[in-house]
């Protein structure tokens, strides 16, 4: 029925897709109202025409719920025969697209419309259109300011294969037959994402390889060379194009908007591609730390103190004394502590910490930095511009949420929206006990409180379920709470670390977790556990 549910909801076929990481509020500071906020920080609704057509759609909705079995068939009827009907015409719009737009690579453009539209409204049929044109990416420059993107978002089509679940074995077969080596690295990823490891596609090249002959053979010798450089959606950085100068000239080192991105896959022919970190290729016994610190000399105002403190540099206005205590006591604490408890490898890529003293220094750098507007005054994760950016005199609950967000990218790439806000929110109030962290409540637990006592908490398998782009979107401050206080309880009864490497080693057969969560629990009734969750939860206070 889940497939329903996506055509039903039609009115986010243009909906930007959300970034990974909220803008979460200070521990010691309550969450701005909407009002508030500025302006660019509430999200705008989209708008849907309540005609006659809309009217007569709910109704139909609502008739599934009809006391009637009769009634019930023929609105599940209509609603099959609604969603293959739009399926044909969005199909006949994406084939258009692609003939008639295939250049234009401006965010909104007809065809990134069109692919967003197959995507959202779940058009199986897709598939053999979207390999075609997998190679179709985005001016990273016409992207809407503050929207900020993961690696595969640049590759509409690549996106929405991994989400419509194509089949595996089309892949391969589009491989074999791959003549653009723009297009093999992309298919490669796809394929990886598909089977649920780089591993997993290792062995299905490796079985398929032997099957055939000529040019199939090679592309799938090419395909395994290419595995190690399209883990994660962070490693698809498209060749610097249009704009580039431009953004090379706002000197941060980097086109595209994610947090653990890395240069772009070099040729496939090149059998020894050299590692680099930003668009300038640099030499292979390059010290990645020293290079990224040359790179910031020119853009780091006077008065600021740099801190390494690896995998991040922070750099704040404040004392000297006062930047090397914050980056020791919190960036180097959480790391540790974090690294103890669930992460194995550190973020690809160097990110940058800038702390503000105060409000006008953040507002002012912000701008002067960054070309850009904060969209929240208490700090916000920029992968933009591969930082974490903070107003630290509202508290450093902020920067040790966004912490976690590049690790987990780093080390658990299929991790979904609810756990990765959970765990790192959880951290937004944290101490330390028996030398690990731990979470402690926070302002979220009054309004999740009230969300219970009304009784509109969703179902964990409900929550457990809700897709990325729906998280950040559909009730987002519930979904973040529930999330949290889920992997509050969890910490509480000694389970959360348990479950955290649960999920990721068992993320290919249990995707959102639920099913790992029942297991970690003891197999237990989830509507029971929910009502004791629920009643753990009340019992709960803050401060």
């Amino acid at each position: 029925m889940r497939r329903w549910t996506v055509w039903l909801v039609a009115a986010i076929v243009l909906s930007v897709p959300a970034c990974r990481s909220e803008e979460p509020t200070a521990p010691d500071v309550p969450p701005p109202s909407a009002e508030a906020r500025p302006a660019e920080a509430v999200r705008e609704e989209p708008h849907v025409e309540q005609g006659d057509a809309a009217q007569a759609s709910e109704e139909g909705v609502r008739q599934l719920l009809s006391a009637k079995r009769t009634e019930r068939a023929h609105s599940l009827e209509k609603l099959n025969t609604e969603y293959i009907r739009r399926g044909r015409e969005l199909m006949a719009v994406l084939e258009d697209a692609a003939d008639k737009y295939r250049h234009d690579r401006t965010y909104y453009s007809p065809l990134h419309c069109a692919i967003m539209a197959v995507e959202a409204w779940h058009v199986l049929d897709a598939d053999t259109r979207l390999l075609a044109i997998i190679d179709y990416q985005l001016d990273a420059l016409s992207v809407p300011r503050g929207k900020m993107l993961l690696g595969e978002d640049f590759y509409p089509a690549v996106r929405a294969l991994v989400r419509l679940r194509v089949d595996a074995k089309r892949v391969l077969q589009a491989l074999g037959v791959c003549t653009d080596t723009e297009q093999l690295p992309l298919l490669v990823y796809v394929l990886s994402r598909r089977v649920g490891s780089v591993d997993e596609a290792r062995a299905v090249l490796g079985n398929a390889g032997g099957t055939g002959g000529g040019r199939e053979k090679q592309n799938f010798a090419k395909a395994m060379e290419s595995l190690e450089h399209v883990k994660h959606s962070s490693d698809l950085l498209p060749p610097p194009g249009k704009g580039g100068e431009a953004a090379r000239r706002k000197g941060d080192g980097s086109l595209f908007p994610a947090l653990a991105d890395k240069p772009p896959v070099p040729p496939l022919a090149e059998k020894t591609p050299v590692p680099f970190f930003s668009e300038t290729t640099a030499p292979a016994d390059a010290d990645p730390l020293a290079e990224h610190l040359r790179a910031l000399q020119a853009k780091v105002p006077e008065g600021f103190t740099v801190v390494p403190e690896p995998p991040f540099v922070v750099i704040g206005d404040e004392e000297p004394a006062m930047v090397r205590r914050r980056a020791e006591q919190t960036v180097r604490w959480a790391v540790e502590r974090l690294k103890a408890l669930y992460f194995e490898k550190d973020p690809p890529q160097i990110l940058d910490i800038w702390l503000f003293k105060d409000k006008t220094s953040y507002e002012r750098h912000v701008r002067e930095l960054f070309g850009e507007e904060p969209t929240t005054p208490f700090g916000y994760c920029s992968p933009e511009h591969g930082a974490l950016i903070m107003n630290i005199a509202t508290g450093g609950g902020t920067l040790v949420h966004e912490i976690v967000h590049p690790f987990v990218a780093a080390n658990f790439p299929a991790c979904p929206a609810w756990f990765n806000e959970g765990l790192g929110s959880l951290y937004e109030q944290s101490a330390e006990r028996q030398g690990r962290i731990v979470g402690l409540t926070n302002w979220r637990l009054k309004g999740l409180q009230e969300t219970i006592r009304a009784g509109r908490v969703p179902s964990f398998q409900s929550l457990t379920a809700t897709s990325d782009r729906a998280f950040y979107t559909e009730d987002k401050e519930t979904n973040y709470a529930q999330a949290r206080y889920l992997c509050y309880w969890l910490q509480e009864h000694g389970l959360l670390v348990k479950f955290y490497h649960a999920f990721r080693a068992a993320a290919k057969e249990d995707p959102t977790g639920y099913e790992t969560l029942k297991r970690v629990l003891g197999g237990a009734d989830m509507a029971a556990f929910q009502k004791r969750w629920e009643q753990f939860v009340l019992r709960l206070h803050f401060p």
